[in-house]
């Protein structure tokens, strides 16, 4: 019966190895992820910021040729 037991709760020590690994491995996945995102909306400010200054050139270009 001792046996049996042990054998069980290694097995539950196993397993939880085995999860504690994986959740490192999301941890750093997350991690990428959030570098990722970050950049993203660094690129996306950047990418609005230019879109407002061609408007904005826009506007002056057909004034001037209204003119």
């Amino acid at each position: 019966h001792s046996s049996d037991k042990v054998s069980k709760l290694e097995a539950q020590v196993e397993a939880y190895k085995k999860k504690l690994e994986d959740l490192g491995d999301l941890r750093r996945q997350v991690k990428l992820l959030e570098e990722k995102n970050t950049s993203y909306m660094q690129n996306t400010v950047t990418l609005e910021e230019d879109l407002r200054k061609a408007n904005a050139a826009r506007g002056q270009l057909e004034t001037y040729k209204r003119q």
